[in-house]
């Protein structure tokens, strides 16, 4: 069981009162029904963790349609995206943190960590229940959800992902100037786990990736994950794909990867 640390600044000389036992324990659980309801691939679990007019905030940077751009998920988003399996992890495999920072009556800052991502809460009690209000998160770089073993991506089903032109292209520019580090390292990440048979470019502005997944559903959650589909500079569609002809040794090899 993880340990939470709680930190309380005295912003005067006036002693701040200690947050009562239960408060912290409600606090941390709330933490926990988030990350670890993602983890099992629990909805419900997560969408109790939220407040209905839920906040979800990620730094993009400017994009063509918004300076100091955000990516923006609604508590129905995210709720999705765990029904999903996005991050469906064995239990063997969990490996996350929740940390208290400050407790102010009916308002609280909460740190929650994993391998692939940072999350900064504002928790607000409503009676008796605490929930997620506000939540600003980082993505780590080349975040992915855990890798499945190799014999089993390898013998997972097949799907295709189109990827084309989103709302945030910038037509007549190559792929060099359109922003995408963040999808490239997203994919190759995908690919040294083995869940990649082979990905790239199609003309100039689109890109084909045939992925290795349990189902339809986790292969989307993998799509809507890619930074490039988040900050609409693409779009995709997912099918599966079962191909009766196939010569291996007529696929190109790929690419060494370039920084």
């Amino acid at each position: 069981m993880l340990t939470t640390l709680l930190t309380l600044a005295a912003a005067t000389a006036t002693p701040v009162p200690a947050t009562p036992p239960a408060d912290l324990a409600a606090i941390e659980a709330t933490c926990f029904d988030y990350v670890d309801g993602q983890l099992e691939g629990d909805p419900e679990r997560v969408k109790r963790a939220l407040h209905p007019d839920l906040a979800k905030r990620r730094v993009l940077g400017d994009t063509p349609d918004e300076r100091l751009g955000l990516q923006r998920m609604s508590r129905e988003e995210l709720v999705d995206l765990t029904k999903r399996g996005a991050l469906k992890t064995p239990k063997a495999e969990w490996d996350r943190a929740c940390r208290i920072l400050d407790v102010a009556g009916d308002a609280a800052a909460v740190r929650v960590e994993t391998p692939w991502f940072v999350d900064y809460f504002h928790m607000g009690k409503f009676g008796e229940r605490w929930v997620i209000v506000n939540a600003m998160w980082h993505m780590k770089r080349g975040g992915t959800p855990a890798p499945a073993p190799a014999t089993e991506a390898a013998a997972a089903p097949l799907f295709a992902l189109a990827l084309v032109p989103g709302r945030a292209w910038k037509p007549g520019r190559p792929f060099s100037e359109q922003g995408l580090r963040p999808h490239f390292d997203y994919w190759m990440a995908l690919f040294r786990d083995g869940r990649i048979a082979t990905a790239g470019p199609v003309g100039t502005d689109s890109g084909l990736v045939l992925l290795r997944a349990p189902d339809q559903a986790a292969a989307e959650a993998i799509l809507a994950a890619d930074p490039a589909i988040a900050a609409g500079i693409f779009t995709g569609t997912v099918r599966p794909y079962a191909p009766p002809m196939v010569n291996g040794a007529a696929l190109p090899r790929p690419r060494a990867a370039t920084k």
